[in-house]
């Protein structure tokens, strides 16, 4: 009810629910917004953000590890990378990994 402004470097994932999507941000918080993971995905890959699976997109900067089929956010939540996706993420992250340092 109402709006938020949440920044982008403040959004550790986005999760698919429903007929909304859900943003979790670092310091814990959750926001519900009216809508599909779709149509945020096109403006969220532009600030290094990546769609693991048909439920999630994740922060590049918020990822801890990658680990097997999971990625572990910094905030320790673990969440799955689908088969399909997998090999892209992976060398989707390598290239932001060598950007960033």
């Amino acid at each position: 009810d109402g709006e938020q402004i949440i920044r982008f470097k403040d959004i550790v994932y986005l999760e698919n629910d429903a007929n909304y999507y859900v943003v979790h941000t670092g310091d814990g918080n959750e926001y519900k917004c009216r809508g599909s993971l779709n149509a945020v995905e096109g403006i969220l890959r532009k600030h290094d953000f990546y769609r693991i699976q048909q439920s999630y997109i994740v922060s590049f900067d918020h990822i801890e590890t990658v680990s097997g089929k999971d990625v572990i956010m910094k905030t320790g939540e673990k969440l799955p990378i689908s088969r399909r996706c997998f090999n892209e993420f992976k060398s989707a992250y390598m290239q932001y990994s060598r950007r960033r340092f």
